[in-house]
């Protein structure tokens, strides 16, 4: 490569995801790259479909793209130097987790390409999808609609008997759990804390950076001044204080970022001490144990749930969505946030291009020739 050509750059899901970045970083990232679009293969990025397109690239140029920014794959050592072989040099993910990254690559340095996640990227799109989910579940609105077409309706006898048709309130009557403190957690505590009073757990007594700190003093004083009096407040628990804050919970919302020791962490174990609460995932379904949850509902731990991951996905029609208690979304929540998420890539290939710093968690990075750096 001369040492003043651009480098090619990969962006899987197509043009029509690449269009909702905003204007201006877009055209930061073409200022650096040649932009080429690889259309959105189905479930994820599959590294056999993206392989052959790089190689594909290769013969046909004799150079590889330097970056491909990609939604989610499966990472392991061998996936990275087949990509590495076929002239990548890095991968800026638009996921905002890292369960599909093998775990000894945490963190590493890695033996060919250099890997990248965008988090907190779609925390905004998460906490309002999650506000509005708590919000159907204590309304029974999604059950209430099912009524209607069912040709039932205040009066019917039959009425009373639908599920998760209750009164319910958020305001000032539920207390919100939050299960993990990171990105969309505290920013789902941050919507929520308007209406009701919120308790972030952190897990494993890990503080929180003073910027997150601080943001919540500020967000409580301002909840304060709220007219009315009816906005809630933020507080947070640590390990000793789950079980107390599970049995007092009205709405528990699962938030952490899933690694294999993380298994199946939300099971019967926390379920049995929790009192006719809600059930909210929205981080990933290898983190509940569905045959727990199943058990929580029979025996009346909890009033309903609201799936938006789940351990298998595609998920098919199961014992779980076929449940009249549980609602079940294809993992939509981050949707609203894809031009963020993508975005939030892009700049991370920005960074990569010029030798900078990678703002966002590096999952598997490694010192790389940038030809057109003249390295």
């Amino acid at each position: 490569m001369a040492k003043n050509d651009k480098p090619f750059a990969l962006v899987c899901g197509g043009e029509v995801n690449y269009l909702k970045v905003a204007a201006e970083v877009r055209s930061a990232f073409e200022t650096l790259y040649k932009v080429v679009y690889l259309p959105y293969v189905g479930s994820c990025d599959k590294p056999e479909v993206l392989l052959k397109w790089l190689r594909d690239h290769l013969k046909r140029h004799g150079s590889g793209p330097a970056v491909a920014v990609c939604f989610d794959d499966v990472f392991d050592e061998e996936v990275l130097t087949a990509y590495a072989e076929a002239g990548l040099l890095a991968i800026c993910r638009t996921g905002s987790g890292y369960g599909t990254i093998r775990d000894d690559l945490m963190g590493q340095g890695g033996n060919g390409v250099g890997l990248y996640t965008a988090p907190g990227c779609n925390k905004e799109a998460l906490a309002e999808f999650c506000l509005g989910t708590t919000l159907n579940l204590l309304h029974g609105i999604t059950k209430g609609t099912q009524a209607v077409e069912a040709g039932l309706w205040p009066g019917n006898k039959h009425y009373a008997a639908i599920p998760t048709l209750h009164d319910h309130a958020l305001l000032g009557r539920s207390r919100v759990l939050i299960l993990g403190a990171g990105h969309s957690g505290l920013a789902t505590a941050l919507k929520l804390s308007q209406h009701t009073d919120v308790v972030v757990y952190n897990r494993k007594n890990r503080k929180l950076d003073p910027a997150r700190n601080a943001a919540i003093r500020a967000h409580n004083a301002w909840l304060k001044q709220a007219p009315g009096g009816r906005a809630g407040s933020i507080s947070r628990i640590y390990e000793e204080d789950l079980v107390p804050a599970l049995k007092e919970a009205g709405v528990v919302s699962l938030h952490l970022a899933w690694t294999s020791e993380l298994t199946h962490w939300f099971n019967w174990k926390l379920m049995r001490h929790m009192r006719r609460a809600w059930f909210i995932n929205t981080a990933r379904g290898f983190l509940v144990d569905e045959a727990d949850l199943l058990r929580a509902l029979r025996e009346g731990k909890l009033l309903g749930a609201h799936l938006d991951v789940r351990t298998k996905e595609p998920s098919g029609r199961d014992n779980i969505t076929r449940h009249k208690l549980i609602h079940c979304t294809p993992h939509s929540g981050w949707h609203a946030g894809t031009g963020e998420m993508i975005g939030a890539a892009l700049l991370n290939g920005v960074a990569f291009f010029k030798g900078e710093p990678v703002e966002n968690k590096v999952i598997a990075a490694c010192s790389l020739p940038r030809p057109w750096a003249g390295q």
